[in-house]
């Protein structure tokens, strides 16, 4: 009999691969815009894309979850599709009617002619959310996964023959479009699925219920990742959130390629040990451990390459990003390794009624460091998500050696080993940063890179031999073929 895990884990790596290319293509499309665009075209179109994402994404949080909870069908999924429809409306709307505040809050018109452009995003998205779910709850999580990604690099193609022939900003308008209808079209056309939007108001309370708690973490998680966006976009204007924007969208990309992966392995390994405590507790340290190692080679190498990075692929006038990448990229790697390991330790144990105050405290930190700091500076912005750890960390922290055991003993040592590891490795990069720029683009940057996984890997190999040989093994569990774990 297969392993259960391997069957969670397939899945989701499947449902995530497109995930990592709509990050990675983002990431392409912000680096095409600062060599296209203005820093100020670049901010107007980062603000006018914040607050339509929050709508869109709005019309799909907790719709899709609950048909997936409930595992419905085309002919059992109406009501969900009925209700996410008139959100979506509702939602539209307001979008529309945000419009002027909003350019008049950060002084550039264009903010305002975007969002109205994009006001029906909302729609595309509530048809999504079902047929998506649908696709998942068949099994055909490869076919989902296959047009996610074609669309992602179609939209990415469509980018780059926009800019390149001049179109500047109506490019971006046309492909969030293009990328809002483009998935939802092309399901219809593969899954036929004769979807009817039904009117059921008792079970519409029933999935508003469940719909309510998710978007208000939605919302929270919105305010914590793109306040300093907002914030900026007042205090400073477009410009400054948009080098901010671009600073930070860099370290995300990286953020979500380590956390779905890594987050799918600490469940299903927490998962087959959860009625043996003291191995539960074992694998829960175990893992931090790891997570601590790989965040610090990922981030901390993040960081010294941030400046070679951005001079290389932007025009001087975005040098300032640098810093934030920098700043933002010493914060994930401190904050990624303990939530990698505290959604599943504390849902494995039952404790996730947890989870939704740890996001309101970081929320609730972050926006507070935001509203005190950004008046000084793109810099101190990205600051204020450092001042968040001062409250999630510890909480954090405690709410794992009570539920789980957690030594923080081994915690602090691990994480000044790795600490030690990554400024070593970060100092021998920056030593051979200014000779690497004689040797011709991408070869320079490639050399850095290569010369931060060198130094980083003999360091462990000296300093943590036992816990590198364990994470190789472990990590190697996520190759396609390979089991996990035993029944």
């Amino acid at each position: 009999m297969e392993n259960t895990a391997q069957h969670i884990v397939k899945p989701t790596l499947y449902m995530s691969t497109s995930r990592f290319v709509a990050q990675l293509v983002a990431l392409a499309i912000f680096f095409l815009c600062v060599r296209f665009l203005s820093v100020e075209e670049f901010g107007v179109y980062a603000l006018a894309s914040a607050v339509s994402a929050l709508f869109g994404q709005l019309a799909w949080v907790g719709f899709h979850e609950y048909a997936l909870k409930e595992k419905l069908a085309p002919k059992t999924i109406g009501s969900v599709l009925g209700l996410a429809l008139a959100v979506a409306v509702a939602l539209a709307v307001l979008l529309l009617l945000l419009a002027h505040p909003l350019s008049l809050l950060w002084g550039d018109g264009r903010i305002g002619e975007i969002i109205i452009w994009w006001a029906v995003i909302p729609l595309p998205a509530a048809v999504a959310a079902s047929l998506s779910a649908i696709m998942y709850n068949e099994g055909r999580y490869a076919t989902a996964s296959m047009i996610g990604v074609g669309c992602e690099l179609f939209g990415l193609v469509f980018v780059t023959v926009g800019l390149m022939a001049g179109l500047g900003l109506q490019t971006l308008i046309y492909h969030r479009l293009l990328l809002s209808f483009l998935p939802p079209i092309v399901v219809l056309l593969v899954r036929r699925p004769g979807l009817v939007p039904a009117v059921d108001f008792e079970k519409w309370r029933k999935i508003a219920h469940f719909v309510r708690s998710l978007s208000a973490s939605h919302v929270i998680g919105f305010a914590s990742t793109y306040g300093a966006d907002l914030v900026l976009g007042v205090v400073a204007g477009p410009a400054a959130s948009g080098i901010y924007r671009f600073g930070a969208r860099i370290v995300l990309v990286f953020d979500a390629l380590m956390t779905a992966p890594l987050s799918t392995l600490a469940w299903t390994q927490f998962a087959r040990v959860k009625n043996d405590a003291a191995s539960f507790a074992r694998h829960v340290n175990q893992f931090s451990s790891g997570m601590i190692f790989i965040s610090m080679a990922i981030f901390l190498g993040l960081a010294a390459i941030a400046e070679p990075l951005i001079s290389e692929f932007a025009a001087p006038e975005w040098a300032e990003a640098a810093i934030v990448v920098q700043i933002l990229a010493i914060t994930a790697a401190i904050r990624v390794p303990l939530y990698i390991v505290l959604s599943p330790a504390l849902g494995t144990v039952g404790q996730e009624k947890w989870l939704p105050i740890v996001r309101l405290s970081v929320a609730a930190t972050s926006i507070a460091g935001v509203l005190l700091l950004s008046r000084y500076g793109i810099a101190a912005a990205a600051l204020s998500q450092m001042c968040a750890l001062l409250v999630s960390v510890p909480f954090a922290l405690w709410l794992l050696n009570t539920h789980a055991d957690f030594r923080l003993g081994n915690w602090l040592r691990m994480m000044g080993t790795a600490t030690v590891m990554g400024v070593l490795m970060w100092s021998v990069v920056a030593l051979i940063s200014e000779p690497a720029q004689a040797l011709i683009s991408p070869l320079n940057l490639l050399l850095l890179v290569v010369t931060g996984v060198v130094v980083y890997c003999g360091l462990a190999a000296l300093l943590v031999p036992a816990l590198a040989r364990r994470l190789y093994t472990e990590l190697s569990a996520l190759l396609p073929g390979q089991k996990i774990g035993s029944n």
